[in-house]
């Protein structure tokens, strides 16, 4: 859907690269593609992790990804400036603890509105880009 003029082994390419560079953006990023259905995370049933993985039921299976995302992503932090400035990084706004996929596009869309770039941290809190609640999480 991101390319959708090149062909497919180019954009295997282009997602081998991304996965090389940056294996949790890319992996967040395949969780927020939804389906035609309107699932998330529906491309990561696509990997196999374990060989009787097939045997659980997908909502359990998504859930178990989505907080192997979330607690990966608190773990190792997240550039918020590259984030915001590249589309398949944004995705991992989404599993920042305390923001979700809303606060994450409403962050973007901040940071987009006064000039793209967020100096340091507190900057976020200063602008009002993120609550004191949110920002303490």
């Amino acid at each position: 859907k991101e390319f959708p003029d090149f062909a497919v082994n180019l954009k295997c390419a282009i997602a081998v690269a991304r996965h090389a560079k940056d294996p949790l953006g890319e992996l967040t990023y395949a969780w927020s593609v939804a389906s035609d259905a309107g699932v998330f995370g529906a491309e990561m049933l696509y990997l196999n992790v374990h060989p009787l993985q097939r045997f659980l039921p997908k909502p359990l299976l998504l859930r178990q990804y989505e907080r192997v995302l979330c607690n990966a992503v608190a773990e190792v932090g997240v550039d918020v400036n590259g984030a915001c400035t590249f589309d398949h990084m944004h995705g991992m706004l989404t599993f920042v603890p305390g923001l979700g996929p809303r606060k994450a596009a409403a962050l973007k869309q901040g940071i987009d509105r006064i000039g793209g770039v967020v100096p340091s941290r507190k900057d976020l809190l200063a602008r009002r880009l993120l609550g004191p609640v949110v920002f303490t999480n």
